[in-house]
């Protein structure tokens, strides 16, 4: 005959504590507004941070470009320059020495005679 023995029920298994979270085990409300607060504000100042780089980075882009187009300008500026300006007359055989003839040139006149000193 089996008679019925109480066995009592198995142990439950230990609980292990980790010794770096036990602090987390009684976190105050007020600790927890601290710690969001603290984590609010870190995305907000990389969130603010971060759109102060790319507005620099798009200052430095756009005069970038400037000097850019400043560049082409002066470049197209000389040669239209060298395109539309006229030689200047330094023979003897363009300039006219006549007094009396409506393209005589004074200015010529006297620079040919000058260098001729």
């Amino acid at each position: 005959m089996s008679s019925a023995v109480n066995v009592p029920p198995p142990p439950h298994p230990p609980t292990y504590i980790n010794p770096y979270l036990s602090h987390l085990t009684s976190i105050t409300p007020t600790q927890q507004v601290l710690r969001y607060s603290a984590l609010g504000a870190g995305v907000g100042y990389g969130l603010y941070h971060q759109a102060a780089i790319r507005a620099k980075i798009k200052v430095q882009e756009t005069d970038t470009q400037y000097a850019h187009q400043q560049s082409l300008i002066r470049q197209a500026k000389s040669e239209w320059a060298k395109k539309t300006l006229p030689k200047e007359k330094t023979d003897a055989s363009v300039v006219i020495t006549d007094p009396a003839d409506p393209k005589f040139d004074l200015e010529a006149f006297l620079t040919l005679k000058g260098n001729e000193l």
